[in-house]
């Protein structure tokens, strides 16, 4: 199958059951077979939800696509490289759900220290920079800045930089802490 790709000037990728195969327009049809036949002889089948074929073709030196490109993570327009979207939004419902843990921890810890006439301590917020920002060794926005970097995306690096300020924001003392029993 991989020789069969490269002779047809195409390109496989896989990463562990997601595999990517960029090849000719014209030759569409013959990789889909060959790799459906591969599949069925292996006594598998494939999830036809979660396969996708998009076209791309040049118009006027773009590269353009009837929809974009999703594998591992990662969308690509024909003009962009960018994180998606669902990634994104589980890394900020990580960080509310975090944050909220760790200041109403720090309110617990309060209110007991003020019961024993000890002073309040403040927000430790070195960790949740660690867990949730650059600052971090390895997390999703060091994750996404490598990767900004391997694939120079810029796109990718406008889509990380507004995480700072929503972190700052959801880190704000002075903001309060909504609990919702639903």
């Amino acid at each position: 199958m991989v020789q069969a790709v490269a002779l047809c000037g195409g390109r496989y990728f896989r990463y562990c059951d997601d595999m990517l195969f960029i090849v000719p327009i014209d030759k569409k049809e013959l990789i889909l077979n060959m790799v459906q036949l591969g599949i069925n002889q292996l006594k598998l089948s494939i999830n036809e939800k979660k396969t996708e074929i998009r076209e791309f073709r040049k118009v006027d030196g773009d590269l353009l696509s009837d929809k974009p490109l999703q594998y591992l993570g990662f969308t690509f327009d024909g003009q962009r490289i960018l994180l998606r979207a669902d990634g994104l939004a589980r890394y900020s419902r990580k960080v509310k759900r975090g944050v909220r843990l760790v200041k109403s921890t720090k309110r617990k810890h309060n209110r007991l220290r003020r019961e024993l006439g000890h002073e309040q301590q403040g927000l430790y917020k070195r960790k949740l920079y660690e867990r949730y920002s650059h600052l971090g060794k390895r997390n999703f926005i060091t994750y996404g800045y490598r990767a900004a970097g391997i694939m120079e995306s810029q796109a990718i690096k406008k889509q990380l930089k507004p995480l700072w300020n929503r972190l700052d924001y959801q880190i704000d003392i002075r903001r309060p802490l909504r609990i919702s029993f639903a």
